[in-house]
């Protein structure tokens, strides 16, 4: 069992801490390297048997696609981590745990209750609905989640790192078929230069969403740090298909803001 060290990320308010770290061995494959994880968290002070890994799905079809499911603990072995794209949790020294490669990780804080949710903001997740029964954006559905009132500035939000449009090009005929949906909805919004090109622009997309759930601007901190374009960081457009990055997200000891 090893601690992992050297974060490539680190952003702390008076109500969490979150830890990026890269080059991960993939959990699926290394199954030991969960306690590395586990250990990593509780040294960051996150309560032993109070945190929570999850397993984001891989698009549409896998357990757990953009649902937001209630915080599960006491994970012993990769096969308990909780199948979902996001959880909350409430309790001081609860830690939710989220592995990725080049999707985005959402951090947000209720600042009048003190719930921390993290969620799994990759393309798919993201994808907009295609229908009324479909499920919402999943950066708008764990808003809604971690604060149902129309308060929304009391909720914080940390982007904490995601591929750039430069890296994420849909160009070919394949990609433009996976773009569709966004065009139809964002149109040129969240691309760069001409959609055809097919820069997705997955940041500008989430600061957008999060906007229109009434999370105003200045309570949004966003890492433009690129996976891809960082030597030394896992990313899967980059060729990187053994490692993953691992956001560690802690609720701290600290009085929440009163109303």
């Amino acid at each position: 069992m090893a601690i992992l060290t050297k974060p490539v990320v680190i952003h702390e308010t008076d109500l969490s801490i979150t830890h990026v770290f890269s080059l991960v061995p993939i959990l699926e494959s290394h199954p030991q390297v969960l306690a590395d994880v586990l250990a990593t968290a509780i040294s960051l002070g996150a309560t032993p048997d109070r945190i929570c890994i999850l397993q984001p799905a891989r698009g549409p079809g896998y357990p757990g696609f953009k649902q937001i499911k209630e915080a599960r603990f006491g994970m012993k072995t990769v096969t308990d981590r909780l199948q979902a794209d996001g959880s909350i949790v409430t309790t001081p020294g609860d830690a939710l745990v989220l592995t990725t490669r080049d999707c985005a990780g959402l951090v947000l804080e209720n600042r009048s209750t003190g719930a921390i949710g993290l969620g799994h903001c990759g393309r798919e997740a993201m994808r907009p609905p295609a229908t009324s029964h479909d499920l919402a954006q999943l950066a708008m559905s764990l808003v809604q989640a971690i604060e149902p009132a129309r308060k929304r500035g009391h909720v914080q939000a940390f982007v904490s790192n995601s591929i750039c449009p430069d890296c994420f090009l849909h160009d070919l005929p394949y990609g433009q078929k996976l773009i569709e949906d966004f065009v139809a909805i964002f149109g040129d919004e969240i691309f760069v230069g001409d959609a055809a090109a097919g820069k997705l622009h997955m940041l500008k997309m989430i600061k957008w969403l999060l906007n229109g759930r009434g999370i105003p601007a200045q309570n949004i901190s966003i890492n433009t740090d690129c996976p891809c374009c960082n030597p030394g960081r896992s990313s899967y457009r980059g060729g990187d298909t053994d490692h993953d990055e691992v956001s560690i997200v802690i609720k701290k000891h600290t009085p929440i803001l009163q109303e």
